[in-house]
């Protein structure tokens, strides 16, 4: 009881703070990291031995059909350049898992089964001059090699769209097919007599996909706080722990959950993410959580946080569980509690 009015406090809070990075799927929004035309043509696009189209970690994202009146027609057009892509991120790029996978006439000519297993983008084509079919025709793919990134633990696409591309396109290396942070993971062929055996078939459509969002939780970035009266016991050794690295063009989701225990009556709760520079607080996310009166149970928050709304750059990584707004006594210290973590972010 003070000044004749009654405040009831949480006797004690247990605040774990579990940071989880979320690959988005709108890897689209977040682009690619580097992008590089790479030669083929028709000696390596008729072989399945003859080494990988794409540098290690790069999927591809476009073809440059090229045709030659010097080979069969059931054998033009090849592939003359091929445009791969890697995901963006300041690690080394690399492939895991990766499959030769049939296709066949049919499949190339329709937009029917997918040709890559869920999570996985197409790197290599082995292309089919299939002599029984027309010249319109082929060459179709024969087989194709889906990789995904290593250790990104995707089991599937966060999402796919069909980009129409046709003739002209098909021949040249102009717009881009896929949207931005996107890779190919189909396409589907036209023929037909309306073309040059030479310049048939053409790419119609190209399928385009993007990375499924998945959470993986970094180390060493799991803390927990006991609070009794809203003193931290111990002090938190997390400011002074591994400086946590985070990557602008990213989003990542903070998990907290927040035990109260006591008899204390607040039930909401405003939880935030900043990032200090300077003095200055720059928010990254926030969300509130309400519960039942009484003092007892488990609350819990799951907010995403952006990092470029900070810039680049050295930061004081904070985040608060404040209870303040609730508790009408501004002549006494905020009902909050605060972990914090040296922080940098980059590209």
């Amino acid at each position: 009881m003070k000044n004749g009015k009654s405040v009831n406090r949480p006797v004690l809070f247990v605040v774990t703070v579990v940071w989880c990075m979320a690959i988005q799927p709108a890897f689209a929004g977040s682009g690619w990291g580097e992008c590089r035309w790479m030669e083929i043509g028709p000696a390596r696009s008729h072989q399945a031995g003859t080494g990988a189209w794409c540098p290690e970690g790069f999927f591809l994202t476009q073809l440059d059909l090229d045709s030659s009146t010097s080979l069969d027609g059931h054998d033009s057009p090849y592939v003359g350049r091929a445009r791969c892509c890697r995901p963006p991120g300041n690690g080394p790029a690399a492939w895991e898992g990766c499959t030769w996978v049939p296709v066949g006439g049919p499949r190339s000519h329709q937009r029917g089964p997918e040709w890559c297993p869920q999570g996985m983008f197409l790197t290599r084509l082995d292309l089919d001059g299939d002599r029984a079919a027309s010249a319109h025709d082929t060459p179709y793919v024969g087989q194709a090699v889906c990789c995904r990134s290593a250790g990104s633990g995707t089991s599937g696409w966060g999402s796919s769209q069909w980009v129409a591309v046709g003739p002209q396109r098909s021949h040249q290396a102009g717009q881009p097919w896929c949207p931005e942070g996107t890779y190919l993971t189909q396409l589907d062929l036209d023929g037909g007599t309306q073309f040059s055996e030479y310049d048939a078939p053409v790419v119609g459509a190209a399928r385009c996909s993007s990375p499924m969002a998945v959470m993986e939780v970094l180390p060493l970035d799991q803390v927990d706080l006991k609070l009794t009266n809203l003193a931290i016991i111990p002090p938190p050794e997390g400011i002074n722990g591994p400086r946590i690295t985070l990557h602008a063009y990213r989003s990542y989701r903070v998990e907290v959950s927040i035990q109260r225990s006591g008899i204390g009556q607040v039930a909401d709760f405003k939880v935030r993410t900043e990032c200090v520079r300077g003095g200055t607080p720059f928010l990254l996310g926030e969300t509130m959580v309400s519960g039942p009166a009484g003092g007892g149970g488990k609350l819990g928050a799951v907010y995403d946080i952006f990092p470029s709304s900070a810039g680049y750059g050295d930061c004081l990584l904070r985040t608060i569980i404040d209870a303040d707004n609730v508790v009408a006594e501004s002549d006494e210290s905020p009902l909050s509690n605060i972990w914090e973590r040296q922080a940098r972010i980059t590209r």
